[in-house]
């Protein structure tokens, strides 16, 4: 049982804590607020600006509420109006939107397609070097057994001589 009132004790200790730092929090926010509000107006500019948006406000306010009490169907009705045009206006935009989204799909599919193009086309660029390179290689293979056996094979066998050196047989018969 003692355990179970240790446990009970440290999560009561930890939702306290929680609490004191949620309030610390809250307190530094607001003191900041407070602050930046008041070394605000010390700016006369700024000042001006928080009392010209206050006086502005009360004025709509006070319009809105007059209007509101000579005319409300009429207010009602204009509000109507504006929330059936802004109604209209965002199904403008979200047909838009759909319109985008059906292009980009298109657009990325059309990507993948040449994403998956381009791959095959390096993967035979590659498989194309790689023979090249066999080829390059039997080719210098082939020149260097030319090349190597050429001297022997060409005017030291018997039988295959050279025109030189048929006319050398030919001059050394009529000496003798």
């Amino acid at each position: 049982m003692t355990q179970e009132n240790e446990n009970l004790t440290e999560v009561q200790n930890d939702v306290r804590a929680d609490k004191e730092k949620k309030n610390k929090l809250l307190t530094g926010v607001l003191i900041g607020a407070i602050a930046g509000g008041v070394i605000a107006m010390i700016d006369s500019t700024t000042r001006n600006k928080v009392k010209k948006g206050a006086v502005g406000l009360k004025d709509s306010s006070v319009d809105v509420y007059n209007q509101v009490r000579e005319n409300p169907s009429e207010v009602k009705d204009q509000l109507i109006d504006q929330v059936k045009g802004a109604t209209s206006t965002l199904k403008s935009a979200i047909e838009d939107a759909q319109h985008l989204y059906e292009r980009v799909n298109k657009v990325v599919g059309k990507v993948n397609d040449v994403v998956k193009i381009s791959t095959q086309t390096l993967s035979i660029a590659k498989s194309a070097k790689s023979e090249l390179g066999k080829i390059g290689s039997k080719v210098k293979d082939a020149g260097s057994e030319v090349k190597g056996g050429s001297t022997s094979a060409i005017g030291h066998n018997e039988g295959y001589h050279t025109e030189s050196e048929n006319n050398e047989t030919k001059n050394q018969g009529a000496n003798n």
